[in-house]
C-alpha cells in the first residue's frame, strides 16, 4: 500500500472513532434526560394519588388500605401532622414537640418546612423533597413520622376522622 491510502485509513478511523464517541455522549444524556423525565412523572403521579387518597378518605369510619408505588429513589415518605402547624391566632407554644428520628435529626429541609408551615409532606431519597402541606393530616402519637418503603411500594392505611385522615403504614 502507498503512503497516501495508510494516511487516508487512519483519518477514516479516527473520523467513525470521533462520531461514535458523539453517538456514545449524546444517547447517554438522552437518557439521562428520559430517566429524570420519568423520574418526575412518577413523583407528580405518586403526589396526585396520595392527596386524592387523603381528601377522599376523610369520612369519618372510612378505612382504607392504599399500595402507593415509590417514586423513583425514594427510600420513605414523611409527615408532619397538621396540627404541628399554629391556627390562625393561636400561640406557637401551643405546638406539639417535632421529635425527629436519628436519620432526619440533620434535616433542615424537614426542619424549615415545618417551622415555616410550608410543607408536612416530604419524600426521602438522597435528597429531601417538600411535596406540599396538607390540613388534613393526621398521625397518632408523635407529630412526625416517617414510613420506609417495602419492595418499592409504600403500604399505607388511611383512616377517615371526620375532617382529617389518619395515616399509618400497613
Amino acid at each position: 500500500m502507498n503512503t497516501k491510502a495508510q494516511i487516508s485509513q487512519v483519518f477514516t478511523y479516527i473520523i467513525i472513532i470521533l462520531v461514535v464517541g458523539l453517538i456514545v455522549i449524546f444517547g447517554y444524556r438522552g437518557i439521562q434526560s428520559i430517566m429524570k423525565t420519568n423520574c418526575e412523572q412518577q413523583r407528580i403521579s405518586f403526589e396526585t394519588n396520595l392527596f386524592a387518597y387523603i381528601e377522599e378518605y376523610v369520612d369519618k369510619g372510612s378505612v382504607h388500605e392504599e399500595s402507593l408505588r415509590a417514586p423513583c429513589e425514594a427510600r420513605m415518605i414523611c409527615f408532619i401532622d397538621s396540627d404541628y402547624c399554629p391556627r390562625a391566632g393561636s400561640e406557637s407554644s401551643e405546638r406539639p414537640t417535632l421529635s425527629l428520628t436519628d436519620d432526619l435529626n440533620g434535616d433542615n429541609v424537614i426542619k424549615s418546612n415545618a417551622d415555616n408551615c410550608t410543607a408536612n409532606i416530604f419524600i426521602k431519597s438522597d435528597f429531601t423533597k417538600p411535596l406540599a402541606y396538607s390540613k388534613k393530616v393526621s398521625l397518632e402519637g408523635d407529630a412526625f413520622q416517617c414510613f420506609r418503603a417495602k419492595d418499592g411500594r409504600f403500604d399505607l392505611l388511611f383512616t377517615g376522622l371526620g375532617r382529617k385522615t389518619l395515616i399509618t403504614p400497613t
